[in-house]
């Protein structure tokens, strides 16, 4: 995916005569508003249940629990590695 967004953007700014890595930078500014959002998302959805824990602020998913046919709190451990994940390759 990244190489795809390199070469699309350089497509674009060649036909829009505009520079290529200003409109990488605005990219990179952006992209993690979008990686946030869509891990929020994917948090609503269900798609990332986390560990079993007991913990007070731990999180039910139905749809898991009907296939595992027992009840479990989930801690949705994935938000905290949303900043490592955003800078470490910056």
């Amino acid at each position: 995916a990244m190489i795809a967004i390199v070469i699309g953007t350089y497509i674009f700014s060649k036909r829009r005569n505009i520079k290529a890595f200003f409109l990488l930078d605005i990219i990179a500014c952006v992209s993690p508003i979008g990686i946030f959002l869509g891990r929020i998302a994917n948090f609503i959805n269900g798609e990332l249940i986390g560990k079993v824990t007991n913990v007070f602020w731990s999180v039910i998913f139905p749809k898991v629990d009907a296939l595992l046919s027992q009840k479990f709190l989930h801690h949705h451990s994935h938000h905290y590695r949303f900043p490592h994940q955003n800078f470490e390759h910056s």
